[in-house]
């Protein structure tokens, strides 16, 4: 049966060996921290409210995100996206990190090492940390300040724009209808020329078509004609604009090629409304919708190398590298025991050793002769 190891007995006999080992694995690792250059961070926090992605006065035609997984994911992209190949360009020529030329492989590499200093991490379902990383502390502070700000003015003019672009489609479609359902003039339709050219193709296609089964007196036609030489008059003070040869169909009312209703244009007229309504309430909104936190901190002291981190990666390395000279030792003498420690396990009785005497030395070899100035030496006796 084996024999318990005794770890203070180790300690005891290795005790040097730890103490060296400790020595040049901490003083190596922290001379190391003191040799590395530093990397600074700096970063705040910013919460994209669910009322972002909320139009109440057009959710019959806008689409709302309700999935909290959808929304999260779409929250981060939306922040991803504010970072594009020109900002980042931007930015690095604001504050001097590139060291190359523009359209070069060394240029595209800072750019990429650029984009991934930015770091966006999410804290929650609506909450993000967005922070930079770079080797100066006073850049660091002043780019993470910029990014964020970019992050807040992209994330309000993505929301507008989407807002205004839907109005300006209602818009047109507004502008498009020709005649109201009481067959008067539609005064809307003269904010562009293109439009009115499309409205007036459309007005000769239906005179053609009553003219197949009236006179050219007829009440309609007379209107179709007159409304005709309206838009004449618009387009003659219009700036002239080239003719676009593809041509929206017209408004489609329960399935049939007609006139727009009265119901139609006064449901659009009114989404109109609202759409405007929104955009200016949005100018008094922006809190509501995306708000900072924290801002960007400014940076005490370096994330990398940090000299307490390296202080224990030495200590670590050192007591692991004595642990593994240690085991390798004891095993070497517990696998190969000298002949002392053999007679004692086997009770054999121990008569002792011979010495290590030189060739040179013995004397009583075939001849051999003896020297005069050395006396003759013997054999030790056994023990």
């Amino acid at each position: 049966m084996e024999e318990p190891i005794d770890i203070l007995a180790l300690v005891r006999r290795y005790r040097f060996l730890i103490a060296i080992n400790l020595f040049l694995a901490i003083g190596f690792f922290v001379g190391l921290a003191f040799i590395l250059p530093p990397k600074y961070k700096s970063s705040g926090t910013l919460t994209i409210f669910s009322k972002y992605f909320q139009n109440p006065l057009v959710r019959n035609f806008l689409p709302e995100l309700t999935d909290a997984i959808e929304l999260r994911a779409q929250r981060e992209n939306l922040i991803r996206q504010c970072f594009t190949e020109d900002y980042l360009n931007q930015l690095g020529t604001k504050f001097g990190l590139f060291r190359s030329s523009d359209e070069t492989q060394e240029h595209l590499n800072e750019l990429e090492a650029l984009r991934k200093n930015i770091e966006i991490f999410p804290v929650g379902a609506t909450t993000f940390t967005v922070g930079f990383t770079h080797k100066d502390k006073q850049k660091t502070y002043l780019i993470s300040k910029e990014i964020m700000d970019r992050v807040v003015g992209t994330l309000l003019s993505e929301r507008r724009a989407s807002i205004v672009k839907a109005r300006d489609s209602i818009q047109r479609r507004i502008e498009g209808i020709s005649l109201s359902s009481n067959g008067n003039p539609d005064p809307m339709a003269s904010g562009r020329p293109e439009v009115l050219r499309k409205e007036k193709l459309q007005l000769s296609e239906q005179i053609q078509a009553l003219e197949t089964q009236y006179t050219s007196q007829h009440p309609k036609v007379v209107k179709l004609r007159e409304r005709i030489a309206i838009i004449d008059g618009w387009l003659q003070k219009a700036a002239p604009v080239a003719v676009e040869k593809n041509y929206e169909k017209p408004v489609l009312v329960d399935g049939s090629q007609k006139t727009a209703t009265k119901e139609v244009f006064e449901d659009l007229l009114k989404k109109l409304n609202y759409l405007n309504i929104m955009l200016d309430m949005d100018q008094d909104l922006v809190r509501e919708y995306v708000a900072v936190l924290t801002p960007p901190n400014r940076p005490l002291g370096p994330i990398w190398p940090n000299k307490l981190m390296f202080f224990f990666w030495g200590l670590l390395s050192g007591l692991l590298a004595t642990a593994l000279m240690i085991v390798v030792n004891e095993y070497y003498e517990r696998t190969a025991p000298s002949v002392s420690e053999i007679a004692s396990e086997l009770s054999i009785p121990y008569m002792g050793s011979l010495p290590k005497v030189a060739w040179g030395e013995l004397t009583f070899m075939k001849g051999a002769k003896s020297s005069p100035k050395k006396p003759r030496k013997r054999l030790e006796e056994w023990n």
